[in-house]
């Protein structure tokens, strides 16, 4: 036998180990799947097409998605899913279905689409998980003592006057609520989670709220959009280059407030008038330097996490929460004078 036989015998064992070690992969992989799908095999789901799934239904405006999900709901019931690609989506509309994931402190990972966020939030606690997770929530619990939550009431009860006084020009008329109330709350958010006085209510022109707007309406379409799910794509859109521009204007204003509140943080570290051990007022930032520990805990670039993170959820929660119970007491009349009078009553104790 010559050398190149023995040389192409050698090269043709390892094309069969490796094209062996290739379709055992695949074997688990399909393995995989198919236990993955057997688990959804009672989850109904409406008509999906192969490979896109239900992508072409989603697609469209928020308007239009929001819809179809009330038209799925009400044909399937407390449970269904959605196709998009190859990946289910499963809503729960049932209280007792829900409440277990959102107590779990295990089943903490989140989805591909949390990808979406990085930018902006980088890896706070919405974007995070495993160790990272639980060392930060651990870290920024106290933070959120009714304590100190209790101080923050008088900052509330301001704008929602100023909200008020906004919405009364909008009385008798059909209008969206939704973005006085997400103005609303990051005034609220912006003053509680970096002592910083936004005035978004008063000038909705204002470029960090106007950003703000903007990446949050583009993150939400990316979650709806199958066909700009890849960077690469969505880089090359519009919608791209206005993302990142909104992330470099959102970055820049809270990195000048980071600034000018560590320059205040060091000038006053030692003042008991300054520090935690008074009723003083302090902003999450001021909370988040005293345990940065110098940056050893905590970097500039950790503290920005959490800052955006608690900006973004804290206002985009809060205003869908307040719209949703608006939109509901308008169509029911009879609960708003309800809870009207409960209201006026508790004021007056």
């Amino acid at each position: 036998m010559t050398i190149a036989a023995i040389l192409l015998g050698e090269e043709s064992w390892v094309t069969v180990f490796l094209t062996f070690c290739l379709l055992s992969l695949l074997l688990v992989q399909l393995v995989q799947r198919a236990i993955f799908l057997h688990a959804l095999r009672n989850v109904p789901y409406p008509t999906a097409l192969p490979l896109i799934g239900n992508a072409f239904q989603i697609s469209g405006s928020q308007e239009e998605f929001f819809q179809n999900l009330v038209k799925w709901s009400q044909k399937y019931g407390d449970i269904f899913l959605i196709w998009v690609g190859l990946r289910p989506f499963i809503f729960l509309y049932k209280v007792e279905a829900v409440q277990p994931l959102l107590s779990s402190s295990v089943h903490i990972d989140k989805s591909l689409e949390y990808e979406y966020l990085k930018p902006w939030l980088g890896t706070g606690l919405v974007t995070s998980n495993g160790e990272k997770w639980h060392f930060r929530r651990k870290l920024l619990t106290p933070s959120f003592h009714n304590s100190l939550l209790e101080i923050y009431l008088k900052n509330v009860k301001e704008e929602t006057n100023v909200l008020i006084s906004c919405l009364q020009k909008e009385a008798g008329k059909w209008f969206d609520v939704v973005p006085y109330a997400k103005r609303a709350t990051l005034d609220i958010i912006c003053d509680t989670a970096m002592g910083y006085k936004l005035n978004a209510q008063r000038n909705s022109k204002n470029e960090y709220v106007k950003a703000v707007d903007k990446i949050a309406s583009i993150v939400q379409m990316r979650f709806v959009n199958v066909w700009i799910s890849s960077d690469t794509i969505f880089k090359l859109t519009k919608a791209g280059k206005e993302h990142d521009h909104a992330i470099k204007v959102i970055q820049e204003f809270v990195d000048k407030v980071i600034a000018k509140k560590k320059t205040e943080w060091m000038h006053h570290k030692g003042d008991d008038n300054f520090n935690g051990s008074t009723k003083k007022r302090r902003a999450l930032l001021d909370l988040l330097l005293d345990v940065s520990n110098n940056g050893t805990i905590l970097s500039d670039e950790d503290i920005r996490e959490e800052v955006n993170t608690f900006m973004y959820a804290g206002h985009d929660t809060m205003a869908t929460s307040i719209s949703w119970t608006l939109y509901a007491l308008g169509r029911h009349p009879e609960y708003q004078v309800r809870f009207y009078s409960t209201v006026f009553a508790i004021s007056l104790m």
